[in-house]
């Protein structure tokens, strides 16, 4: 039996579309379009080290999903909203893995005062506000 047929399932469909890095990576970028990241921030946020980063950061930068600019002795990494896909991976990453990676970073400060969180509620399609989100 080969090694593959050990694996868990993937939970959700962008699980079965991307690797587990590449979906902590493009969830921070695309998640967050207005803000750049240094290779340090994005290791910290996505949890992946900073050699597997640079290097999938190099191959998203090539594919046009991503962006690079030098601020001081940094290089800003930053998602390309004029990317043809854009949207889709977005809207994808969005259902399935980003919004309780945003708010579990938002969270982080409380951990100690949390003891179980839910979220419920819809998420919109396209919108510019934040949407309505409950959490008991």
């Amino acid at each position: 039996m080969n090694s593959s047929a050990h694996r868990a399932s993937p939970t959700t469909p962008a699980a079965l579309l991307f690797a587990a890095y590449h979906l902590r990576l493009l969830a921070v970028l695309l998640m967050r379009p207005d803000q750049s990241f240094h290779l340090r921030e994005l290791e910290r946020l996505a949890g992946v080290n900073a050699g597997t980063a640079h290097r999938e950061l190099k191959r998203l930068e090539t594919a046009g999903l991503v962006h690079s600019r030098r601020v001081g002795n940094q290089v800003h990494y930053q998602a390309r909203r004029d990317c043809p896909i854009f949207a889709e991976l977005q809207s994808i990453l969005r259902k399935s893995v980003g919004l309780t990676d945003v708010l579990r970073e938002a969270l982080a400060p409380l951990t100690h005062e949390i003891e179980l969180a839910f979220v419920f509620g819809s998420v919109p399609r396209v919108r510019k506000a934040p949407a309505a989100i409950s959490m008991c």
